[in-house]
């Protein structure tokens, strides 16, 4: 699962519109938008989401899948 799978996941289950939750985050409406198709968020701005969730940064990145998926390969 992508950053923007797991973001659209994570906003559809919270209960919050866009506006909302941008406002929470402090950031724009249209950034909330872009990371929900395909943008990544910047470091900041996804330690904020993962806070705001109470998740990790790793999970949002799907970093242990990524890792899992290396290691096949090799």
């Amino acid at each position: 699962m992508s950053f923007p799978e797991r973001f659209r996941e994570l906003v559809a289950s919270s209960g919050l519109t866009q506006k909302e939750l941008a406002n929470a985050l402090g950031l724009s409406e249209g950034a909330i938008v872009n990371y929900k198709r395909d943008r990544v968020p910047k470091a900041d701005e996804l330690v904020a989401i993962a806070n705001h969730f109470g998740i990790t940064v790793d999970w949002l990145l799907a970093i242990k899948a990524a890792m899992r998926t290396w290691l096949e390969k090799i």
